[in-house]
């Protein structure tokens, strides 16, 4: 990689890094369920969740080698798949934690 191109990957991660951080956050405040079933549905939920997300890296990283391969066959690498993976993972956390009789209560920043 010249200096020119790894210069400009620096100031994009760079950049992209104070979008996020300057973007509006949010902050979940979970309240579990009083009974012992209701706590046994969360802590369900929460192995669900954590197979999510694995399963999410697991297609990501699947999909890097992929790309990688792609460019060692083309010179110039054009047209390299994009490596995007939206599992929806939190999403499906809070409606399964919601489902056992706890709450979730969203709040913007």
């Amino acid at each position: 990689m010249t200096y020119k191109k790894l210069n400009g990957l620096l100031l994009l991660i760079i950049s992209s890094y104070f979008l996020v951080a300057c973007g509006p956050t949010s902050k979940y405040y979970l309240t579990p369920p009083s009974t012992p079933e209701g706590q046994a549905c969360i802590a369900q939920c929460k192995t669900k969740k954590l197979q999510c997300e694995q399963q999410a890296e697991t297609q990501i990283v699947k999909c890097e080698r992929e790309a990688k391969r792609y460019c060692q066959e083309r010179t110039p690498c054009t047209n390299r798949p994009v490596c995007e993976f939206d599992a929806n993972c939190k999403s499906e956390y809070f409606q399964c934690y919601r489902n056992c009789g706890g709450t979730v209560q969203h709040q913007q920043m």
